[in-house]
C-alpha cells in the first residue's frame, strides 16, 4: 500500500475516527484499514514515531504475506472489474493500492493485468463506447473529482478535507481545477464563474451531472435546475444542460478529465501539506498549466493549450462586469416614458430606446440597478434602488430635449435666455421678480418661445429697446416684438441681374399679379356669358 495512504489511515485513527470513517475517507475496505490499524498497534508505533519513517521502512513494517498480496495472479479481478464500474471516482490508482502491495506488483503491471483480463470477458460484457464530436466553443463540461485533498489547521494541527472541481472544454480538452470547501450549490456557482474567467469566454451549453445542489429534479426529458445557475447562465449567454440520470457516458469527457486531474495534480498535492484554501489553490494553477501543456498521448505534436487557441475565437466575449450569486438578470421592454418597471419603480433609460428590450441587472446588497443594450452590452443607465420616495427615478440626460425644457425650473429657464446677451437676462429678472414660482415658469417659458421665433440677437435689441422705458413690461416686449413682425413681412428680397439683391417695400393697399390675374379671369367668364 502507498505509504502515504498508511499515514493517513494511523493519523485520522490517533483523531478518533471510527474504522468506518477512516475506510470511507481513504477508498478502502473496512478490513483492510482494521488489519494496518492492527499491525500499528502491534509495532508499538506513536504517530510521532510514524511520521518520521521513511516510506522504505514504511513499507517493510506493513508489508502483509498474505496469499492475494504475494501472488497477483489469485487476485479477484471480478470483483476488482465490478468496483471500477459501479462506484463513482473510483480510480485504478486507488483498487491497485487496495488489493496489492506496490513491492509485489507495480501499477503498470497491475493495469497490464487489469487490461488482459477485460479483454478475455464475453463479447456480451464488453463496454461499447460511442466517440462524440464537439464543435470549437460548443461544450464545457463540469464535474467534482472523487478524491479530496487535506488541509491543516495552523493553530489547531486538524485536518480538513477540501473538494476539487473540474471543468473541461470538451473541442480542445483545455481543462481547469479549483479546490473548494464543499460542494455546495454556492461552490458550484464560484467555481463556474472562476473556470469561465479562466477561458476567458463563454461556450454554448454547460452539461452537468445530476447534484442536488444544481439540479432541483433529474429527469431524463425535462429536468429541473436551480434559479441561481439559470441566472448564471443566462448572464453569461450559455445554456444548462444537465445529463440523462445514470449516464455518466453522456460527458465521459470530463470523466476523463477528472481521472487525470487526479493522478497528475490531486495525488502529487495530497503528499504535501497546504495551510490554506488559497495556498492550495496557487500550487495547483502551475500543475494545471503543466497538464494543459503537455503532449496528447496520441497527438505528440498537440497540446491542450495549443488546440484551445483555434476554439478561443468561438467562445462568447465575457460580459464587463462579473456575476455574483445575488445578481437579478431581467429582460425588460422600455415603455413609452422610457422608463422599466422594478418592484413598483420605474428607473429611466435613454429615450431613444423606447419600444426596445434591454438587459437590467439588479444588485441587491448594493442596491443597484444597470441597465444594458442588448445587441452591444453596453451600459446605457445606473440607478440607485429606491424603496421610498417618488416612484419614477428619471435622470436628466435621458430625456428628449423637449420634455427636459417641460421640467425646468424659474431659475434655469433665466440661465438658459440669459445667454441670449446681458439685455435679455436683465429684462428677464425683473418680469419675474415677486411673481410665484409656477408664474415665473410660464412667463419665461413664453420669452424663451419668443427667442426661439426672433432669434437671439432681435431679442436682445428689443429688450435693449423695452429697458429704456420707465416701466418696462412684459407687454410691451410683445408690442415692440409685433410691430418688428409687421415691419419684416412690409419688406421683401428679389434677386437681380449680375448676382445682386434689391429689398422691395410691401403693402396691403398694392395690388400684386394675383389681383390682375383673378381679375383677368372674371372677365373672361363674363364675356363668355
Amino acid at each position: 500500500m502507498n505509504p502515504q495512504i498508511i499515514r493517513d489511515l494511523v493519523r485520522l485513527r490517533n483523531h478518533n475516527h471510527s474504522m468506518n470513517e477512516i475506510a470511507k475517507r481513504l477508498a478502502l475496505s473496512t478490513s483492510t484499514v482494521k488489519r494496518y490499524i492492527d499491525r500499528a498497534k502491534t509495532l508499538g508505533l506513536t504517530w510521532d514515531e510514524l511520521k518520521a519513517i521513511t516510506d522504505s521502512e514504511l513499507g517493510t513494517l506493513f508489508r502483509f504475506s498474505t496469499e492475494s498480496e504475494q501472488n497477483s495472479q489469485n487476485l479477484d479481478w471480478s470483483s476488482i472489474y465490478a468496483q471500477s464500474r459501479g462506484k463513482k471516482g473510483l480510480t485504478l490508482k486507488q483498487l491497485w493500492q487496495r488489493y496489492c502491495d506496490p513491492s509485489e506488483l507495480s501499477y503498470s503491471g497491475f493495469c497490464k493485468q487489469f487490461k488482459q483480463f477485460k479483454e478475455n470477458l464475453p463479447p456480451e460484457l464488453h463496454e461499447l463506447s460511442l466517440t462524440m464530436n464537439w464543435d470549437p466553443g460548443e461544450v464545457v463540461m463540469i464535474d467534482y473529482a472523487g478524491t479530496k485533498i487535506p488541509i491543516k489547521d495552523p493553530k489547531t494541527g486538524a485536518f480538513r478535507e477540501v473538494n476539487v472541481f473540474v471543468g473541461v472544454l470538451a473541442y480542445s480538452g483545455l481543462t481547469f481545477c479549483i479546490a473548494t470547501e464543499r460542494q455546495t450549490r454556492q461552490d458550484w456557482l464560484d467555481a463556474i464563474i472562476t473556470m469561465l474567467d479562466f477561458f476567458e469566454g463563454t461556450p454554448q451549453y454547460l452539461y452537468l451531472d445530476n447534484s442536488t445542489s444544481l439540479v432541483l429534479k433529474a429527469d431524463k426529458y425535462s429536468p429541473r435546475i436551480c434559479d441561481e445557475l439559470l441566472s448564471l447562465c443566462d448572464y453569461y449567454g450559455c445554456v444548462a444542460y444537465a445529463v440523462a440520470p445514470g449516464k455518466p457516458k453522456y460527458k465521459a469527457t470530463v470523466e476523463g478529465a477528472v481521472r487525470l486531474v487526479t493522478d497528475r495534480i490531486i495525488y502529487p498535492l495530497r503528499k504535501r501539506t497546504f495551510f490554506s484554501l488559497e495556498t492550495l489553490n496557487a500550487e495547483m494553477r502551475k500543475l494545471l498549466l503543466e497538464h494543459n501543456r503537455r503532449p496528447f498521448s496520441e497527438r505528440v505534436q498537440e497540446t491542450r493549450l495549443s488546440v484551445f487557441e483555434d476554439e478561443r475565437s468561438f467562445l462568447t466575449e465575457l460580459p464587463a462586469i462579473r456575476f455574483e450569486r445575488t445578481m437579478i438578470v431581467k429582460t425588460l421592454k422600455v415603455q413609452r416614458d422610457y422608463v422599466v418597471r422594478y418592484q413598483n419603480r420605474r428607473y429611466s433609460v435613454p429615450y431613444q430606446y423606447v419600444g426596445r428590450s434591454v438587459r437590467i441587472i439588479i444588485f441587491p446588497y448594493r442596491k443597484l440597478l444597470q441597465c444594458f443594450d442588448l445587441d452591444s452590452g453596453e451600459k446605457i443607465a445606473e440607478h440607485q434602488l429606491r424603496d421610498d420616495g417618488p416612484r419614477t427615478v428619471m435622470a436628466y440626460e435621458h430625456m428628449p430635449s423637449q420634455h427636459r425644457f417641460v421640467l425646468m425650473t424659474a431659475d434655469e429657464l433665466l440661465e438658459r435666455i440669459g445667454r441670449g446677451g446681458p439685455n435679455t437676462a436683465l429684462f428677464a429678472k425683473r418680469i419675474v421678480n415677486g411673481l410665484t414660482k409656477r408664474e415665473a415658469v410660464r412667463l419665461l417659458r413664453g420669452l424663451h418661445n419668443h427667442q426661439q421665433k426672433f432669434g437671439l440677437a432681435v431679442l436682445e435689441q428689443c429688450c435693449a429697446e423695452v429697458l429704456q422705458r420707465l416701466n418696462p413690461s412684459y407687454s410691451e416686449l410683445l408690442n415692440i416684438l409685433d410691430k418688428r413682425d409687421v415691419e419684416s413681412k412690409q419688406t421683401i428680397t428679389r434677386p437681380i441681374k449680375h448676382g445682386g439683391r434689391i429689398e422691395i417695400k410691401t403693402s396691403n393697399n398694392i395690388r400684386g399679379i394675383n389681383y390682375y390675374k383673378q381679375r383677368s379671369e372674371q372677365n373672361r367668364e363674363s364675356k363668355h356669358e
